[in-house]
């Protein structure tokens, strides 16, 4: 690992490896293109917008969205892009696919391509949809170098450390250059089976059970034998998806609770998306990395009712097996659940991706609530997001 560096750092990097971007002055942009007619894509056409850029056209990848719009814009594809425009300046609107994007580009001849960490870096302002520029900081915090190390000598196995090592490095050397060599797993995420092994009797806490895939993931990797799942999804839209999928199971032994996880059980602000970015407002959210912009308003935020673990089951049989993915709000829930941990040692699966800091800080913190842990580190994706780390 890498670690040994300074906050002006990627200012550096960002020079030595994309000298074209210091020409990239937002108000000398008039028109662009838009590669991805997502969520990001919607978002980058209000941005481009409020800074009077013309979207010339939304390219996607998908045919389905060809011949479509967005916001009276053409969705078209990038072979019919090629036909008009070659040297427009084009934003990819894009996270998983970031780097698919990034070299499907380059090798048709594009120059000027702005992914959104770029974006977000020089203007954060304005390409606010992630705050990269949080994440890399986030590595130069008091602490944090001691922090890694620590970590690094807690994993239990090669895998995990050379894991970490890569997620550590891509954030510092290779994220700026769109280079896709993070070491990610084929496992199954949330029960990889080098490290998760089933077990019939499991009493199962889904932590963010959004439509049910979770659930359905769980029960097959179990062969539909277990003792009991209880899934805990807090946004209506979510929930309604969730129980119909339980409803469909038709299986007593599951239940799906509209409920949140957190340190205590009370009410918290709750920004209610609908989608996979809904979560718990709290001032530190704003360093997600992989949350993305909220489309805020009065009628999205709602006082949401939640629970600490070690409330729920002080009458219950305590869980065997604990996931959790519930967007930034991990480190609460863990504390909300320190009782369970120290006394029962369930096993856990905690996301670590979703702020910063929390590749590091929620190891810790697992290991400090028991250190008869043994942890582990593995990763699903070719981007920075979907990091689980596993205690056993």
């Amino acid at each position: 690992m890498i670690i040994n560096r300074n906050e002006k750092y990627y200012d550096k990097r960002l020079n030595k490896l994309f000298s074209r971007l210091k020409f990239f002055n937002i108000k000398k942009v008039n028109s662009a293109i838009i590669f991805g007619a997502g969520v990001a894509g919607k978002y980058l056409i209000k941005q481009l917008k409020k800074n009077k850029i013309r979207v010339i056209n939304i390219v996607d990848n998908d045919s389905k969205l060809w011949g479509k719009k967005i916001d009276k814009i053409n969705i078209i594809s990038l072979s019919q892009l090629k036909k008009k425009y070659t040297s427009e300046p084009v934003f990819i609107a894009s996270v998983i696919h970031e780097s698919d994007i990034f070299n499907q580009l380059i090798e048709n001849g594009y120059q000027y391509i702005y992914p959104l960490s770029y974006a977000n870096y020089l203007y954060p302002n304005i390409f606010n949809y992630r705050k990269y520029n949080k994440m890399y900081q986030s590595l130069f915090f008091p602490n944090s170098k001691k922090n890694i190390l620590k970590v690094y000598k807690l994993l239990k196995d090669s895998e995990s450390r050379r894991i970490f090592s890569s997620i550590i490095d891509f954030r510092l050397r290779h994220y700026f250059s769109i280079k896709t060599d993070l070491i990610y797993s084929n496992k199954t995420q949330y029960f990889d089976c080098q490290i998760i092994q089933p077990n019939k009797n499991e009493i199962f806490v889904d932590g963010g059970g959004y439509y049910g895939d979770t659930v359905k993931s769980f029960i097959n990797q179990n062969k539909n034998s277990y003792s009991k799942i209880y899934s805990f999804e807090p946004d209506a839209k979510n929930f309604n998806k969730l129980e119909s999928i339980v409803n469909k199971i038709n299986n007593k032994k599951i239940v799906a609770l509209k409920l949140g996880l957190y340190k205590e059980t009370g009410k918290v602000s709750f920004y209610q998306q609908g989608n996979i970015n809904s979560r718990i407002n709290k001032d530190n959210q704003s360093l997600l990395i992989s949350g993305h912009v909220l489309q805020s308003g009065k009628k999205d935020t709602v006082n949401l009712p939640v629970i600490s673990l070690d409330n729920f089951f002080e009458d219950k049989e305590p869980p065997t097996f604990i996931k959790m993915d519930i967007e930034g709000a991990e480190i609460d829930a863990l504390l909300g659940a320190n009782k369970l941990i120290k006394k029962y040692k369930p096993k856990l699966a905690i996301s670590v991706y979703h702020k910063p800091t929390d590749l590091w800080k929620i190891p810790l913190i697992i290991h400090k609530l028991n250190q008869k842990y043994k942890l582990y580190l593995r990763h699903y994706s070719h981007e920075l997001c979907e990091t689980v780390c596993y205690a056993v």
